[in-house]
């Protein structure tokens, strides 16, 4: 974990993306290569350089510990919501509540309602993301909640199940 002191968040602006690609990819690399095929370091270049997403770093001094993605999320309601679809590098520790401080501007400048976010990461115990993203918000009313479990099967592999299960 870094010393978080002095650490900085920053929405890196779209020119200066192809500027910062070099220091920002390999950080984002084990999030595209967990997103079973769902994006590729093309295409996450394509959507920060287009403005569909956008880029946060997180510096202590010179040095960028983490990256983060964002993409702002419009329903057919009307309402809006700050994702956190890549996350990257090291852990940011205590560094975490500036952060979401940081992000809570962000969405708030989008008109978004709440900020959102899928982990990849197996964690020892229910909700334990939840819990430890909560000691931060000190209102009941912001506290972070589970509001969805997302699973997938591959289609391919409810077909071999069902054809193997009628044989």
């Amino acid at each position: 974990m870094t010393d978080n002191k002095n650490m900085t968040h920053s929405l890196v602006p779209i020119n200066l993306i192809p500027v910062m690609w070099e220091q920002v990819i390999p950080m984002l690399k084990p999030a595209i290569d967990k997103s079973n095929g769902e994006t590729n370091e093309e295409i996450t270049k394509l959507d920060l350089m287009n403005g569909i997403t956008m880029l946060v770093v997180s510096n202590v001094g010179d040095k960028i510990i983490a990256v983060n993605t964002l993409a702002v999320i419009s329903f057919r309601t009307g309402k809006k919501s700050l994702s956190i679809p890549m996350s990257g590098g090291e852990d940011i520790g205590d560094g975490i509540k500036g952060f979401m401080d940081f992000l809570t501007e962000i969405a708030k400048t989008q008109d978004c309602t709440a900020i959102r976010g899928m982990s990849i990461r197996k964690v020892d115990s229910k909700d334990a993301w939840v819990r430890t993203l909560n000691k931060y918000k000190t209102d009941d009313e912001s506290k972070w909640r589970v509001i969805h479990n997302i699973i997938e099967c591959p289609i391919d592999g409810i077909n071999k199940q069902i054809i193997k299960g009628d044989e």
